[in-house]
């Protein structure tokens, strides 16, 4: 495969919502997270890599990578969003969407308006931390394909399996699940405060919390002990705290 000025500017392009939709496509970049995706199911249309990368790692190229071209690092460095990259690109095909199941005894981390990609990369490189499969986000959320997610995630997007849903048409269809939400006026969360039965944890907004429409859908409030004098803590923190706290 040559890389080319247009192949440049497709790929470049992906930063963008609007092409990611376009073609289907997004991208993954640097050494760590190009190698979770090979190693993933998820099906790769290009494989940018240098020759000392291409050259390493050549068994783990699979049949999941349709094309494979050589690239030095200034031509990385322009397809992609990071300041630089010494080790690959990947373009990778957006997944379809799997059908949301709930199985027994399974926590599910629910995110509303999540709008920074950061916090989202973080949260779902921490859900990953700790077991979570699957994270639900409100359709107001940031994509998770977005390359700032996919930067942050450090490679466990590949392993967590995402949803968007209206939130409280999920909860109508899924009315006998119990939905904790952090707010700042909730029960002090403790070691019992999570069944065994599994249930929605719902994280809101960075600046907002969870939306009122949302919050009115809540079976418990439930919130993170405060003993110093900021007025909040971080989405993304908030978020590892809650997690460390299931069974």
């Amino acid at each position: 495969m040559e890389i080319t000025r247009n192949t440049i500017k497709l790929v470049k392009s992906l930063q963008q919502k609007k092409f990611r939709r376009e073609h289907g496509l997004f991208i993954v970049e640097g050494e760590k997270s190009v190698l979770e995706v090979l190693g993933s199911t998820m099906k790769i249309d290009a494989l940018f890599g240098t020759e000392s990368f291409l050259r390493v790692y050549a068994n783990h190229i699979a049949n999941n990578v349709t094309q494979v071209a050589a690239a030095n690092e200034k031509q990385l460095t322009e397809m992609g969003a990071y300041a630089s990259n010494n080790a690959a690109l990947a373009v990778v095909e957006i997944p379809e969407p799997i059908p949301f199941e709930l199985a027994a005894g399974e926590y599910v981390l629910v995110l509303d308006d999540i709008r920074d990609p950061g916090n989202l990369g973080t949260m779902i490189r921490t859900a990953d931390w700790f077991g979570v499969q699957q994270i639900i986000c409100s359709t107001t959320c940031v994509e998770w394909h977005n390359p700032k997610v996919i930067s942050a995630s450090m490679g466990s997007f590949t392993r967590i399996a995402m949803h968007y849903f209206v939130l409280p048409e999920l909860f109508t269809a899924h009315n006998d699940v119990r939905r904790y939400g952090a707010v700042l006026d909730g029960d002090p969360v403790h070691p019992g405060t999570f069944d065994t039965k599994g249930g929605f944890l719902l994280i809101g907004n960075e600046a907002h919390g969870i939306s009122k429409e949302v919050e009115q859908t809540l079976t418990d409030r439930i919130s993170i002990p405060r003993r110093g004098e900021a007025e909040s803590l971080n989405a993304a923190i908030a978020c590892g705290i809650l997690l460390s706290q299931l069974p």
